[in-house]
């Protein structure tokens, strides 16, 4: 029998279907466990990062001077790298921790759609047709497709008299045929709109790094994420970003499915 060792291997869950000794299986899962806990302090850091950045901060500054751990004392954690995991889950939002820090006069909230996108002072919809119907259409995004700007769309009258807004291609908005009418992007209310991603990879070292990375070259930052690991070598990634329109969505998409390991990229409904 020969056995072949490697510095770059490290243990995988499968293993556990082949190894029997509760000793060698005990330090199989310490291993696997803290490997899920270093991922999680990494990301969440990252996302402390870019929200740190986005006010001219960096988090070395907060964590040298002990702002942060005040902070993270303040939210009921005992020490930063819980402080970190507990933003990569998503149980503590990253503008808690700039809130707490109180780098800005004003509440900080890093996803930018507003609690109700009904109706904006500057409307992000125009229809003419529907100008003729009502003298001042409320338009509201369809939840099922969540169109974003630069994709072609449509409206359908709800039962309560609002303009719900499709993307041209929803399977919904097609079910109405003829009733759905064309609708326009207002140019001069073309936000951000926060997307929510869903990414399948391969479970390899370096593999949260170069997502970030690759996010980060295109001038975007991750506002959300959570990570998860599966039995059979797959990782899979969940990810809220701010987008300004359709086309750098699909650059997005396609820088990321050129990532080594990366199995699949959707987008998601966000909840």
């Amino acid at each position: 029998m020969e056995l072949v060792t490697s510095k770059e291997q490290s243990p995988h869950p499968e293993w556990l279907d082949l190894v029997k000794l509760a000793k060698a299986r005990k330090e199989i899962k310490h291993y696997l466990t803290e490997e899920e806990r270093r991922k999680a302090v990494t990301l969440g850091r990252e996302l402390i990062t870019n929200a740190l950045n986005k006010i001219g901060l960096s988090i070395s500054q907060v964590e040298e001077s002990g702002s942060l751990f005040r902070c993270c004392s303040a939210l009921g954690m005992s020490s930063l790298q819980t402080l970190y995991q507990q933003v990569a889950k998503g149980t503590i939002e990253v503008s808690e921790i700039v809130n707490c820090l109180g780098c800005s006069d004003e509440p900080v909230e890093f996803n930018s759609e507003a609690d109700n996108p009904v109706q904006d002072a500057i409307p992000r919809f125009v229809s003419s047709y529907f100008g003729k119907c009502t003298n001042s259409p409320v338009f509201v995004p369809a939840r099922c497709c969540d169109p974003l700007p630069g994709q072609k769309v449509v409206g359908i009258v709800s039962d309560s008299g609002q303009i719900i807004v499709h993307s041209s291609t929803c399977t919904t908005a097609k079910s109405f045929g003829e009733q759905a009418k064309p609708v326009n992007w207002n140019p001069q209310n073309l936000i951000p709109h926060t997307v929510k991603i869903f990414i399948s990879t391969e479970d390899r070292i370096g593999m949260l790094k170069d997502i970030v990375a690759t996010i980060s070259s295109l001038g975007l930052s991750i506002s959300q994420a959570s990570v998860e690991t599966s039995d059979n070598q797959e990782a899979f990634f969940e990810l809220e970003l701010s987008l300004n329109d359709q086309q750098q969505f699909l650059k997005l998409v396609e820088r990321l499915e050129k990532v080594r390991g990366v199995l699949s990229v959707e987008r998601v409904a966000v909840k």
